[in-house]
């Protein structure tokens, strides 16, 4: 029986094929993204082209029995009713909600404690409050997975994890919440189906009906594919950072530090992301070294002694533990030297990795951190996070987490494990510059709420 599990990101989609647990392929297509100002965009219908071309091809090369679909959270599209994209699917780190993202705490509490998703730009809900109410009145309100499924089965429905990241499900009765809802002037039937992540349908779009699971989200699977025990935490750093837990129960922070959106099984992703990630390499590669900075010359650079000043590593703005727009980069002292400037972003970064995980501390597990992307692929970066977080660390070495995960989720096979253990050593000098570089991030932070009050 060959089956087929698609990981959708916002860079690539990635795919792999299996028979008998057998792993027979695996690909990866870049995506185009557009950015403009505040927005980034994708073309949804070039998303859907790849996954209609691979499906075929995978079917005509083995028989294809069926698929599942992961799709990226917070992602939001607009459709005509022919199900046809009215804009570019906005991703979550489109930024156009700015303008209306500044809201009292008590009631940025009430959106949270209702829909476990805290209010921020990258929110979809947030996002369709800078469309027009009218406009919006003549749309469907869909997100990727839900373009995804009608064009693939006809039918317009989306999952309960994607549905959880909108801001527009209610988290207790796991259905759209008819208040949020009536903010936007919108029904019920402008939305779609929510169904679980196990809902299966049939395609037939190809030359014979083939399986369909409509899966969750990749935040979600990639803790299904890594997390070994109850409320262990997963810190999974790409491009962004995301450090999460599944727990058996659902958890709501009373002070909105935390996300809170539905998982398979019953259970509940908790936890925190930021904007800054392994994207600060290509930062600093290109701003502070015009581009001629290998990878392994930044890793020297990283290693080579700690930093005198501190950074809020803010580049790309930011998301969790703080939700607050418009935080930047800024340095404790000004300097001239690009090394050092370079190091204060790195070390910022592990040190926000830091607050980001006592930010979940009180829901996760003591075991040791599992970590898994691409940034921490050299073991000596590895090793400075653990000793900067104090933590030992279990390295996933599986790179297709996210679609082993979907491929349990689809056929229930054993998710197998590659890894190994890096155990933190006492470090004085670097534990005293981690609490000086999380006190000045806190304080700027600090400042910035205070000038939005």
């Amino acid at each position: 029986m060959v089956n087929l599990s698609f990981d959708i990101g916002t860079t690539n989609i990635k795919s792999m094929v299996t028979r008998n647990e057998k792993i027979l392929e695996v690909q990866s297509v870049r995506l185009e993204t557009h950015q403009e100002g505040l927005t980034m965009t994708q073309d949804p219908s070039v998303i859907l082209d790849i996954i209609k071309k691979r499906i075929q091809a995978v079917d005509k090369t083995y028989g294809l029995e069926s698929f599942v679909l992961v799709t990226a959270m917070h992602t939001l599209i607009l459709l005509n009713q022919a199900y046809q994209p009215m804009e570019p699917m906005m991703l979550w780190s489109d930024n156009r909600g700015e303008s209306v993202a500044d809201v009292s705490n008590k009631k940025m509490l009430q959106y949270y404690f209702r829909t476990g998703t805290p209010y921020h730009p990258m929110s979809p809900f947030v996002k369709l409050k800078t469309f027009d109410q009218g406009y919006l009145a003549n749309c469907l309100i869909s997100d990727l997975k839900a373009y995804l499924m009608v064009h693939l089965t006809g039918a317009f429905v989306s999952d309960v994890s994607s549905a959880s990241a909108s801001g527009l499900m209610n988290i207790h009765t796991q259905s759209w919440d008819q208040k949020i809802l009536n903010e936007l002037m919108l029904k019920q039937d402008h939305l779609p189906i929510i169904k679980p992540c196990d809902f299966t349908t049939t395609t037939h779009c190809f030359d014979r009906p083939i399986g369909v699971m409509v899966g969750s989200t990749d935040g979600v699977m990639a803790n299904l594919g890594t997390q070994t025990s109850n409320r262990q935490c997963v810190l999974s750093v790409g491009t962004s950072v995301g450090i999460r837990t599944l727990s058996d129960v659902r958890i709501l922070d009373s002070k909105c530090k935390t996300f809170c959106y539905c998982a398979p099984y019953g259970q509940f992703l908790i936890g925190n992301a930021s904007n800054n990630g392994g994207n600060l390499y290509d930062y600093i590669a290109h701003h502070l070294f015009d581009g001629h900075l290998s990878f392994e010359d930044f890793i020297e650079m990283i290693g080579s002694g700690i930093p005198k000043i501190y950074a809020t590593p803010f580049v790309f703005g930011e998301r969790g533990p703080f939700w607050i727009k418009n935080l930047r980069l800024t340095f404790s002292e000004q300097s001239v030297n690009n090394q050092e400037k370079a190091q204060a972003i790195i070390y910022g970064m592990l040190s926000n990795i830091y607050l980001l995980k006592q930010s979940i501390a009180s829901v996760v597990s003591s075991d040791p951190i599992c970590l898994t992307g691409g940034f921490f692929n050299d073991t000596r970066l590895v090793q400075l996070l653990a000793d900067l977080c104090q933590h030992d660390v279990i390295c996933v070495e599986d790179e297709n987490a996210v679609c082993v995960a979907a491929m349990h989720l689809l056929t229930q096979t054993p998710i197998h494990q590659t890894s190994h253990h890096v155990k933190h050593k006492k470090n004085n000098a670097l534990i005293q510059y981690r609490a000086q570089a999380s006190a000045y991030i806190m304080q700027y932070v600090d400042q910035k709420k205070r000038s939005l009050e």
